[in-house]
Formats: C-alpha cells, structure tokens, sequence
C-alpha cells in the first residue's frame, strides 16, 4: 500500500514530481547550481521595460513628477493663483507636490495634459480638489 495524502487519498508519489514554482509566477523556482549566480534583485524582462504609449516612452512625455491622471468630473473655478481651474471631461496629470508638506488632504498637483502637450512647462500646474475627479 503506498503512503496517501489525507486530503485527497492520492498517492503521494503523483506529487513528488511536480516543480516547484517560484512565488511570483515569472518564472520556475530555479535549484542548486541554478540560483548560485543568478541576481536576486533583477527583474523579469517585461516588469523592467518601460511603459510605451503609441510607441514611446511614456516618461518621455509626461512632466516630471507625473503620478497619474485623472478625469474632471465637474467643472472646478479656481479660487486662488495656486489652484487649477478645470472643466468636466479635462484630462489633468497628477504630480507630485515640491513640498509634501504643502498638500492638504483632498487636494492634489497638476496640470492639464491639453495644456502640457502644447507647450510642455510645468508653470501652468495648481492644486485641484481631487474628489472633482475621476483617477484614469
């Protein structure tokens, strides 16, 4: 009689051959010799190309700082310099603040990508209340 598992009443020798998998699904756990030389840190291929849009880098034409965009919901009026007047149906690229110290709860940094396409500068960026928005 051969050993069973007490969950499924199978052999255990069906499961002795399996491979073992690494954690992360990229790739099978390597063994022995295999992991001897292989770097820890690296990445598989596609986690470490960069994202492209349309064929290019999507770093390469997004303001520095850029964390994501978002949809306008409803027009928002700026009421101060600082703040950034959108319309609903605008895409506006969220950035990082200069000073993290400077973000209020709520609020969020960015421009319009209409406007960054255009002319690129991050002078036209301003604080928007981020429940206006949708994140894309």
């Amino acid at each position: 009689m051969s050993a069973c598992c007490p969950f499924t009443c199978l052999p255990l020798s069906l499961f002795a051959s399996r491979k073992a998998m690494s954690w992360d699904t990229w790739e099978e756990e390597k063994t022995g010799s295999e992991t001897a030389g292989a770097d820890s840190n690296s990445l598989p291929a596609a986690a470490a190309s960069p994202v492209t849009t349309n064929g290019s880098a999507e770093d390469t034409e997004m303001p520095p700082g850029f964390l994501f965009k978002v949809k306008a919901m409803h027009d928002y009026i700026a009421n101060d310099a600082d703040e950034l007047e959108m319309k609903a149906g605008e895409i506006v690229l969220v950035v990082a603040f200069d000073n993290p110290d400077e973000q209020d709860d709520g609020w969020l940094m960015g421009m319009l990508e209409s406007k960054w396409r255009q002319i690129k500068d991050q002078a036209h960026k301003g604080v928007f209340p981020e429940n206006f928005t949708q994140k894309l």
